[in-house]
Parts: structure tokens; sequence; C-alpha cells
């Protein structure tokens, strides 16, 4: 009889989520994601990321974060298709994609967390993994539109 009572609960947390429709948004808020970091547009990627990441991550410390990591890490250049994990996380629907990808000044491996909400999905997380954060910083580089250069990583204790 408990048995019978689990059934309906487990089939509504998997009907939460359909990676058939949620990859498609997650990977195209990437895509996004990829466009404003070539134009040096951080400020757009804060103002437009989900109340997680604004609230673990200022406006102020993320536009500090971002030439410094851009530096370090140098333009996106290309990655694998990604690792994905599509889950409900206490009651909230995210989709995690991990990509393998390659820097102008070396590899590294991205983290894009989103959280889906009514058919659209909001960064709620970034994190950037790479040897090239150990080393100095190149000593200049191009300031994007906003005046500031493009780098990654800021975290939500989302993870996958």
């Amino acid at each position: 009889m408990r048995v019978g009572r689990a059934i309906p609960a487990v089939l509504l947390l998997v009907a939460g989520c359909s990676p058939a429709a949620d990859l498609p948004l997650a990977k195209a808020e990437v895509a996004k994601f990829r466009k404003q970091w070539a134009s040096g547009r951080c400020g757009e990627i804060h103002a437009g990321a989900a109340p997680d990441f604004i609230q673990s991550t200022s406006r102020e410390q993320w536009m500090q974060l971002c030439p410094l990591l851009a530096a370090k890490l140098g333009p996106f250049q290309s990655s694998s298709e990604p690792g994905w994990t599509d889950n409900l996380f206490n009651g909230e629907h995210f989709v995690i994609l991990t990509y393998q990808s390659r820097f102008a000044n070396g590899p590294g491996q991205e983290e894009f967390v989103y959280r889906l909400d009514g058919g659209r999905a909001t960064l709620a997380g970034y994190h950037v993994n790479s040897n090239l954060l150990l080393e100095p910083a190149p000593a200049s580089g191009e300031p994007g539109e906003d005046g500031d250069q493009l780098g990654v990583a800021m975290d939500n204790g989302i993870s996958g």
C-alpha cells in the first residue's frame, strides 16, 4: 500500500524533467553566454542571471573577477559536446552542462548551471577549472564593450 503512494510521487518528479526539451534551452543559453563573453559584456551576464547567481556574486565582485579570469584563460575557442544532468533539487529544476573547453591560453572544464522555470533557463552558476588559473595573468588585453574584459566563474552552491 505504501508502494502505491510512492509511485505517483516518483512520476511527478520524473515529469518535471524532460531532457528533450530542457537541454536545448540550456544549450541556447550557453551559446548566448559565449557571445556575451566574446564581446566582453560581463554586466549583461550578471544582469540576466538567476537570483541565486546574483545573490551569491555581487555585480561588483563579478565585474572585478571577469577581467582577471579572461586574461588568464584567453578567449573561448571550442568545447566538446557537454555532459549533462537534468534534475530537481529542493523542488527547483536545474540543468547542469559540463564542457571540456579550449581557451586561447589552454584547456579548462566549464560547468554551467541553469535554473529552469516557465520554459526559460537562467544562469544560476558558472564554474571553471583550469591550471591556467594558477598562472600569472598575461600583461595586457582588450577591454570589452562595457569597459571590462570578460572571464568566468561564480558559484551558487549547486553542483552536479
